[in-house]
Parts: C-alpha cells; sequence; structure tokens
C-alpha cells in the first residue's frame, strides 16, 4: 500500500475571528479516517490577530505552515506541511443592497 505524499483540498472554509490578544489559535487538524472514529496524525496552532493581518495583505495571503506530528515514531520522509491562502470574505448575493426594503425577498 502506497501513501499519499500530497493531497489537495480545493475547499474554501470562513472563519469568524476577532482582531484581539485574547483570541485563541486556529488549531488545524489532520485525520485519518478509521473504521470506526479516526486518528489525528498532525495539527498546526495559527494566532487569529496573524490570520486576519494576512487576509489584509496581497502579498502575504499564501502562506506554508509546517505541522506538529501528533506521533513522532510514525515514519516519513519530511515533515508534514500546509498551504493555506487567506482572504476576506466576499458576499456575491449583493445581500447589503436589499436593506430596508421590505418588500424583496
Amino acid at each position: 500500500e502506497k501513501l499519499p505524499k500530497v493531497v489537495h483540498f480545493p475547499e474554501v472554509i470562513t472563519l469568524r475571528l476577532r482582531w484581539s490578544p485574547l483570541e485563541e489559535r486556529v488549531r488545524i487538524t489532520v485525520k485519518e479516517l478509521n473504521l470506526f472514529g479516526s486518528t489525528d496524525l498532525c495539527q498546526v496552532h495559527i494566532p487569529a490577530m496573524s490570520i486576519i493581518d494576512w487576509s489584509s495583505s496581497e502579498q502575504e495571503q499564501v502562506k506554508r505552515f509546517e505541522m506538529k506530528p501528533i506521533d513522532a515514531s510514525y515514519p516519513s520522509e519530511t515533515a508534514p506541511w500546509i498551504l493555506l491562502e487567506f482572504g476576506s470574505p466576499s458576499d456575491e448575493r449583493g445581500l447589503d443592497d436589499f436593506h430596508g426594503q421590505v418588500n424583496t425577498v
């Protein structure tokens, strides 16, 4: 059985974050799906304030993070990495234009 070296997830995830030092770090965990339950493989913790700062700067919207393996004895050729692209949410529906128009559904 060959294990993949690269996995691509083209998903968009929207997070609600506050620009505050009291905001908890965002935790991203990679899990192996088992027949019953799952096993954590690796994870990374990213400060929420940094994510907000990166999302507003065009030069810093794409970041690569080294993830920490949960089980250090697990054999791997390279350290696990994750590439993330940050951005501000955009609402393509234009719901802000309907404010105060009670006849519009």
